[in-house]
């Protein structure tokens, strides 16, 4: 069985790492650099607004560290990109990372992976009663899926 190690930078991006902890891993032979850069704590408030929980500079902290000590290079693998991990939230933080490239002159193979739910595929399984709101959370509407922005204070 072949071992892959990888170093969880932060449980989300925007509350930073130690620098030194991520070289060290690198050192020890982490394979590649992986980061939630989101959370359920704050619930779907950031999903349905389509806003960021985070300023730019501190989600990009990760990205902007070059672990060049070591002759490999180091795959990062961001989970739920944004924030909520929605398409805008994507977009934001596939922003932040061709920006440091550029500034950087960094030259890499990037994927994304866009997993939003479209939201005709979503209405269209709640009137066919394929989806149900988690309990206690109260019943779901059409609205509310529609036009989630306009269901939050």
């Amino acid at each position: 069985m072949k071992k892959i190690r990888a170093i969880a930078a932060t449980g989300n991006l925007s509350t930073g790492f130690r620098e030194e902890t991520l070289v060290r891993a690198v050192q020890q032979g982490a394979h590649f650099i992986g980061c939630d850069a989101g959370t359920t704590d704050s619930g779907p408030y950031y999903l349905a607004r389509e806003i960021h929980a985070a300023p730019a500079k501190a989600a990009n902290a990760i990205s902007a560290h070059d672990p060049r000590g070591s002759k490999r290079r180091h795959p990062v693998i961001i989970g739920s990109a944004g924030h909520a991990g929605g398409t805008p939230h994507l977009n934001w933080t596939l922003e932040i990372v061709r920006e440091l490239a550029r500034e950087n002159a960094w030259h890499f193979k990037l994927a994304a992976i866009d997993s939003e739910i479209p939201k005709e595929v979503l209405v269209g399984a709640l009137l066919e009663g394929r989806i149900a709101p988690l309990c206690p959370a109260p019943e779901l509407q059409e609205t509310s899926i529609r036009r989630p922005s306009d269901s939050w204070p």
